[in-house]
């Protein structure tokens, strides 16, 4: 096989494997991945982490920033891993869902537990199950 083919089957081969992976989660599961994205150092693995969980054109908005498409979110990631060594970000309590929307709350700690942000965001997600806007609330809980 040519190069160029070859790379084009494998790269069909990992995008039909992330469909299959994400038609299988709930929003739950989705939120979820989103918010493992947060905390994870290796680029590739936080790469395929957000393919599965957001759209090309993910839209992400909180008081500090904006990203208009899952590169520029990637690079927000980036920007806090390099700021907050070993962060990590949880769900606090369930997501909240109605219709393709939910709300859903959370906490970024640092390496040893303790917190650093917490908030709520508001999301819609695309027809085919994955984020497509995220509107970040720091400071805001839901309980």
């Amino acid at each position: 096989m040519h190069k160029k083919l070859k790379m084009v089957v494998v790269a069909s081969l990992m995008m039909a494997s992330a469909l299959a992976a994400q038609a299988k989660m709930n929003p739950e599961q989705i939120v979820s991945s989103y918010l493992q994205a947060w905390g994870e150092k290796d680029t590739a693995k936080r790469e395929q982490i957000l393919r599965a969980a957001v759209i090309d054109k993910v839209r992400h908005n909180d008081s500090y920033s904006l990203a208009e498409t899952r590169p520029e979110l990637d690079g927000q990631i980036v920007q806090m891993l390099s700021r907050y060594p070993g962060m990590q970000s949880k769900m606090v309590g369930n997501v909240r869902t109605t219709g393709s929307s939910a709300l859903f709350e959370w906490s970024i700690v640092d390496a040893a537990g303790a917190e650093l942000f917490h908030g709520v965001d508001a999301v819609i997600f695309a027809d085919d199950g994955r984020l497509q806007r995220i509107d970040g609330h720091i400071g805001l809980r839901l309980q």
